[in-house]
C-alpha cells in the first residue's frame, strides 16, 4: 500500500457501525497510542459529517445495517460528490465472500483497505495500525490535544513559596498543558522551573501532578506558559486526562451528528455521475431560489420604506400647506386692518 504524505495534525479516524470487538479493544489501544478516533454509530448519519472533516479516514463495518449491495453504492457514491472524494475509506468485515471481497477491491477506491475480522485482536489491532499509519492519521504530532478554550469547567492551580495560584487552561494533552496569564503578574516564571502539587479540574474529577516550565512566550500582552508533566506523574493521572479528552471529543462530535440532517439516500439503486450532477444542480438551484428570496424580502422592505416615507412626505406636504393656509389667513386679517 503506497504511504501518503502526513497533514501535520495528522486525520481525523471514523469508525462507521463498528462492531463490539472493534469498539471494546481496537479503539482503547488506538486511543492509547494517541490516534484521533471516533465512533459514528449509523450509516445515515456518516455523509453530513464527513462533509465537514476533509480529508479524514473512515473504516466502514459492512456485515449489517445494509445490504452488501447497498454498502458497495454507498462506498461508490463517495466518488460522486466533490465534498466526499477526499475521504480515505476502508472495509471491515467478518463473513465477507471471497467474491464480493473481490468486487469491493477491483471496483471501488479503498485508500483504508479491507480489514478482515476473525483473527486474534491483535492481528486485527496490527492491520488497522498500520493502515493508519501509511494513511498518515498520526501526522507529524506525538499527542492529541485537547482545545479548551472558552470550556470554565477546565481549570487547574498550583502552590509555589506558600502562595496558591490559579489558572485556565488553553490546551490539554497526557505530556502537559498550557495557560496564559496577564504579563504584568506578580508570579515570574521562568524555563525548566518546577511546578509542585498542580491540581486539574477535569469535569468532576481533580487529577494531580508534577510539571516544569518548558517554555513561556508573549502574545498580545498575555504570557503564554507551557508545562510539560515529569516523570513523577502518576499514570492514573495521564490515564485519567486520555480519557476525559476522548470522551469530550466524541461528545462534541455526538452533538454534531444530532444536530445535522440524516442521509436519506436509497443505497439499493446504483449511483452514477447525472445523479450527483442533478442533485449538485438541485442544491445550487437552492441556494439560487434563496438568494432570490433574499432579494425578494429585501425588497419588500424597501417598498414599505418608501411608502412609509411617502406617507411622511404626504403628511409634512400637508402640515405646509396648513402653515401657508394659516399664514395667508394672518396675513389676509392684517391688510382688513
Amino acid at each position: 500500500m503506497e504511504r501518503r504524505d502526513a497533514p501535520i495534525l495528522g486525520r481525523k479516524v471514523f469508525f462507521l457501525n463498528p462492531p463490539l470487538s472493534i469498539t471494546t479493544h481496537v479503539l482503547d489501544a488506538l486511543k492509547e497510542q494517541q490516534y484521533e478516533v471516533y465512533c459514528i454509530n449509523h450509516y445515515n448519519e456518516a455523509k453530513p459529517i464527513l462533509r465537514l472533516t476533509k480529508d479524514a479516514l473512515c473504516l466502514i463495518f459492512i456485515d449489517d445495517q445494509l445490504t452488501l449491495n447497498e454498502w458497495y453504492n454507498f462506498i461508490k457514491s463517495f466518488e460522486y460528490e466533490e465534498e466526499l472524494k477526499s475521504i480515505f475509506l476502508g472495509v471491515i468485515s467478518a463473513r465477507i465472500r471471497n467474491t464480493d471481497k473481490e468486487k469491493f477491491l477491483m471496483n471501488l477506491k479503498l485508500p483504508g483497505g479491507f480489514i478482515p475480522l476473525g483473527g486474534p485482536v491483535s492481528e486485527v489491532f496490527s492491520t488497522i495500525k498500520g493502515i493508519l499509519d501509511v494513511n498518515g492519521a498520526m501526522g507529524k504530532r506525538k499527542y492529541l490535544r485537547l482545545d479548551c478554550r472558552g470550556n470554565d469547567k477546565i481549570d487547574g492551580y498550583f502552590a509555589h513559596s506558600l502562595r496558591l495560584y490559579q489558572f485556565n487552561i488553553d490546551y490539554l494533552s497526557t505530556a502537559g498543558f498550557t495557560f496564559r496569564m496577564n504579563k504584568a503578574g506578580i508570579f515570574k516564571f521562568q524555563k525548566n522551573m518546577i511546578l509542585s502539587n498542580i491540581c486539574i479540574n477535569i469535569g468532576r474529577r481533580t487529577v494531580t501532578g508534577e510539571g516544569f516550565v518548558y517554555e513561556t512566550r508573549i502574545i498580545d500582552g498575555e504570557e503564554i506558559i507551557i508545562v510539560l508533566f515529569t516523570k513523577s506523574t502518576d499514570s492514573t493521572t495521564k490515564t485519567a486526562i486520555r480519557n476525559f479528552i476522548y470522551s469530550t471529543l466524541q461528545e462534541k462530535m455526538q452533538i454534531l451528528i444530532d444536530n445535522t440532517n440524516p442521509d436519506m439516500e436509497n443505497y439499493s439503486k446504483a449511483p452514477d455521475a447525472k445523479d450527483a450532477s442533478e442533485k449538485l444542480d438541485s442544491i445550487e438551484a437552492n441556494e439560487v431560489l434563496n438568494k432570490i428570496d433574499e432579494v425578494e424580502e429585501i425588497k419588500e422592505g424597501d417598498e414599505k420604506e418608501n411608502e412609509a416615507s411617502e406617507k411622511t412626505d404626504e403628511k409634512t406636504d400637508e402640515k405646509t400647506d396648513e402653515k401657508v393656509e394659516a399664514s395667508e389667513v394672518k396675513d389676509g386679517a392684517s391688510e382688513k386692518n
